[in-house]
């Protein structure tokens, strides 16, 4: 945003789809008041529905994720795993949840140091709620979504899981 001033105002403004492009600081408020009244888990809801009203599947198949972003600024920032960095650093992350074709239905900023596994059952209640009883969701996970009292409650609730376990584990029937 803050680059915007060096461009041509209505060369720009073609390629956002207005006659001008806004001036720096009116895209800056613009973008507090649009912060103020959106809500992110309603927005993701929504086109949610959208997708799920673009097929009639009756089983779908989503990807659970959790991305972790290194934070650098000055705002006190809770610290996470930054797992490619193999260190703990403060960041933010992203809790992804997207069908085989790559389209991401939910994400959601969770805490920097939460695991996967604490968000696995609220994002298939959010998925079940969009798709209807009538449709079996399916949820891949990698190691970060193990845990025995989320895989339960996932079976409770009728939603089917393909997860990494490690080896050491010895699961139950």
């Amino acid at each position: 945003i803050e680059s915007m001033h060096e461009r041509d105002a209505h060369g720009l403004g073609l390629v956002l789809g207005l006659e001008r492009c806004p001036s720096v600081r009116t895209l800056h408020r613009a973008t507090r008041e649009m912060a103020c009244r959106l809500d992110a888990v309603a927005l993701h809801t929504e086109f949610a529905r959208h997708l799920a009203r673009r097929s009639e599947e009756t089983t779908r198949v989503f990807g659970v994720d959790l991305h972790f972003k290194a934070y650098f600024g000055k705002a006190p920032i809770d610290k996470g795993w930054d797992s490619k960095r193999r260190i703990a650093q403060r960041g933010l992350s992203d809790v992804l949840v997207p069908d085989p074709t790559g389209r991401t239905w939910i994400r959601e900023q969770v805490g920097a140091g939460d695991g996967l596994a604490s968000h696995l059952t609220r994002m298939s209640e959010r998925l079940a709620k969009v798709l209807g009883p009538e449709t079996t969701i399916v949820l891949g996970f990698d190691r970060g979504g193990f845990d025995f009292d989320v895989l339960a409650a996932l079976d409770a609730a009728g939603v089917k899981y393909i997860g990494w376990v490690p080896f050491s584990v010895k699961l139950p029937d």
